[in-house]
């Protein structure tokens, strides 16, 4: 019986033999565990997003610190008025 939910679950297709109430019930089911897999894949997408930009922006400040005292830097010119 488990491996013939599974099946229907693994097709897609929501024709359970059995009551109306349960059928509604595992409809519901089934949308709320794709809602939580999607929602799940965006934000693992979005926080790897977050944590490279957060690497990169540490990385860049660390180069900055032990490249600053090798920069030139030369004076600023004020226009003449």
């Amino acid at each position: 019986m488990l491996a013939k939910v599974l099946g229907l679950f693994a097709t897609g297709t929501v024709a359970y033999p059995y009551s109306r109430v349960l059928q509604e019930t595992l409809y519901y089911v089934e949308d709320l565990l794709s809602a939580l897999l999607l929602f799940s894949v965006a934000f693992s997408i979005v926080a790897v997003v977050i944590v490279i930009l957060f690497l990169a922006d540490e990385g860049l400040h660390r180069l900055l610190a032990c490249a600053g005292p090798y920069l030139v830097r030369r004076p600023l010119r004020l226009p003449e008025i």
